[in-house]
């Protein structure tokens, strides 16, 4: 592993050309970010790890002015503030983003859902992100990955997120969400191979003590179904009873 440290090296933003930049896992101290704007050519940025809390404050309207951008990785960075608006956006080429284990508090702004081309995985878990689930998520009906777990958010899981056809993995566990999940909300996930909907999901959305037959009877291709720490009743299938007539029963199934 490399010792690189202190502040970035002044002569990146002189590498016009450069396409793929990996500083994550080295304990820089981002200062400055302001030399990102000058490579214009990059593709590929991943500065997972860096400490990038002096930043926080413009470091999206730096990175906004990356045209040719397709992968964008600021993991555990410890930034705080996500902005609600951006007039403008200039990465429309993002195919991965992952915004994870960082410090946001606020709603989920809703420029983020304006980033169609986002189709590898959509990362936002381990946050304290609050509020709901804009409808504006059945936008991203090319994501393959979207991750909103840990965080702190609440209110009715939106129907337009079965809008998402190409959905292979879904992870909302660790929040407290409302009202019911209903069959629309799976209408196009058929290629869905991961589910982790745990405790708050399945708790409070009256999918409590019995599955649904409209759930049963989804053609899904799943390999991993978490239903963890949901109470279910003495003789029902997780407690021993008649087993759970799934249409494709999944690889790895999780009750608690």
């Amino acid at each position: 592993m490399n010792s690189f440290g202190g502040v970035f090296p002044s002569f990146i933003g002189l590498l016009e050309k450069l396409k793929y930049l990996d500083l994550s896992g080295l304990s820089f101290v981002g200062t400055d970010l302001q030399w990102l704007a000058t490579l214009s050519s990059l593709k590929y940025l991943n500065l997972g790890g860096v400490n990038l809390i002096k930043t926080t404050s413009y470091w999206l309207p730096t990175v906004n002015m990356l045209p040719s951008l397709v992968e964008l990785h600021l993991p555990s960075c410890r930034l705080s503030l996500l902005p609600l608006t951006l007039p403008s956006i200039n990465f429309t080429s993002l195919s991965v983003l992952d915004l994870s284990s960082n410090k946001f508090t606020s709603t989920i702004p809703p420029w983020l859902f304006n980033l169609t081309k986002l189709e590898i995985y959509f990362e936002l878990s381990g946050n304290s992100l609050q509020g709901s689930i804009p409808k504006s998520i059945g936008n991203l009906t090319s994501l393959e990955e979207f991750n909103l777990g840990g965080n702190q958010m609440s209110g009715i899981i939106p129907e337009s997120l079965g809008e998402l056809s190409s959905l292979v993995s879904l992870d909302i566990y660790g929040n407290t969400w409302e009202g019911a999940i209903t069959e629309t909300h799976f209408m196009k996930l058929g290629g869905l191979r991961k589910i982790d909907l745990t405790t708050v999901v399945l708790c409070n959305a009256r999918i409590s003590g019995t599955i649904p037959d409209w759930f049963l009877q989804l053609d899904l291709q799943l390999d991993y179904l978490d239903l963890g720490l949901i109470i279910w009743p003495a003789g029902s299938w997780a407690d021993g009873g008649p087993p759970v007539p799934l249409k494709k029963s999944p690889a790895r199934l999780r009750l608690g």
